[in-house]
């Protein structure tokens, strides 16, 4: 990972974490080791299977699911080092090196005490009319992440981010991006 992309991640308000083709992590920032307890350092090579507390066949199938896809929005529950139970809406997508590899980014958002959970675990959520990566364009504009920003983000051109960000102002039916920000908060489509 280049100096750029980690210090966007450093500073990302999601707590986030990255993962190789392998589920292992190989980055967390401090706001995903803050919120798990975790001291610096301690989330790296820790496998998605004990990062998210649900089915470990349940978590690879969705793992698998996302790999292929590309992206992947969903809610999942896990605990921290005290075994305090943590929910979250992520965002997750995918990183290409310069050199081709893969890396899989998750963007995980607290979610409040009384939301629910399928008894599974991990759910995806995207509705019918948007794609995952549509969604995920959302949380970045709503996040303020520049064009450049969400090019570095991706591991893409800055002209790929310009389509997948009118791709989503399309359809959700916006005319600015702005205003596709507010129709994305509004149907809590982000967090």
């Amino acid at each position: 990972m280049n100096g750029s992309l980690i210090d966007i991640l450093r500073a990302a308000r999601a707590a986030v974490i990255v993962k190789d083709g392998g589920g292992y992590c190989v980055y967390a920032n401090r706001r995903q080791e803050e919120l798990r307890g975790c001291g610096r350092g301690d989330l790296i090579n820790k496998h998605i299977t004990e990062l998210v507390d649900a089915d470990p066949l349940l978590v690879e199938r969705e793992f698998e699911r996302f790999k292929r896809d590309g992206t992947w929005i969903g809610q999942f529950r896990t605990h921290n080092v005290i075994g305090q139970v943590l929910r979250f809406r992520a965002c997750n997508f995918t990183h290409r090196e310069w050199d081709g590899n893969a890396l899989y980014v998750s963007f995980a958002y607290p979610l409040k005490e009384r939301s629910t959970f399928d008894k599974e675990g991990a759910k995806q959520l995207v509705p019918s009319s948007l794609s995952a990566e549509n969604i995920c364009m959302a949380q970045f504009c709503v996040d303020g992440y520049s064009e450049e920003e969400m090019s570095i983000l991706l591991g893409t051109t800055r002209e790929a981010v310009g389509r997948l960000v009118d791709g989503f102002t399309e359809r959700i039916g916006a005319a600015s991006r702005t205003e596709a920000c507010v129709r994305a908060l509004k149907a809590s489509l982000v967090a």
